[in-house]
């Protein structure tokens, strides 16, 4: 019974994390006095209603980024709530979310695959790979990644940071639970 409850709580430790992650997005655009609008397209992606520079948008791609680093840190801080599985589902998110935007980002952006191939214009949610007829650069990646990267920062460092950081806590998690 013990293990049903772990599992209970480390799924919806799991939840919380994702809600952290778009929370972190919510608390940056409310800093640069914004209001974000979750689309019922794209369940989980958000937009903006005001206009506002790319790199203002950059800025809010990356609080979800920054949330994660913010919360697993505290939590695993305290052995004492790293122990719950709320916690640990919490963690666990925060180490494979910057893994899966790595990698969405990286495969799309460098190789042939489009998998907005069948959706209409406008309809492609996280993952944007496309030609500009004028000037044939190639715009590519995946959800805060991709508005990170069209903020003027190259987003392969900003995911290096996110993952070292994701294997560092993954093996601090490794090191508490190893000896039970």
């Amino acid at each position: 019974m013990k293990k049903l409850f772990f599992l209970i709580w480390f799924i919806v430790g799991l939840f919380t994390g994702g809600i952290f992650h778009e929370l972190g997005h919510v608390v940056i655009a409310k800093y640069y006095g914004f209001n974000i609008e979750w689309s019922l397209e794209c369940p989980g992606r958000w937009q903006l209603k005001e206009e506002t520079t790319r790199g203002v948008k950059r800025n809010i791609a990356s609080g979800g980024f920054l949330f994660e680093i913010i919360s697993s840190e505290a939590l695993i801080l305290v052995p004492r709530v790293t122990s719950s599985g709320f916690a640990v589902g919490w963690i666990v998110f925060d180490i494979w979310n910057p893994i899966k935007y790595t990698t969405f980002h990286e495969v799309i952006k460098r190789t042939d695959v489009n998998p907005n191939r069948d959706l209409p214009i406008g309809k492609a949610c996280f993952n944007v790979k496309r030609v500009e007829a004028a000037t044939g650069k190639v715009e590519a990646g995946h959800g805060d990644l991709l508005s990170i990267e069209r903020g003027g920062v190259n987003a392969i460092y900003v995911a290096m940071i996110i993952v070292a950081h994701a294997v560092f806590i993954a093996w601090r998690l490794w090191r508490l639970y190893r000896g039970r």
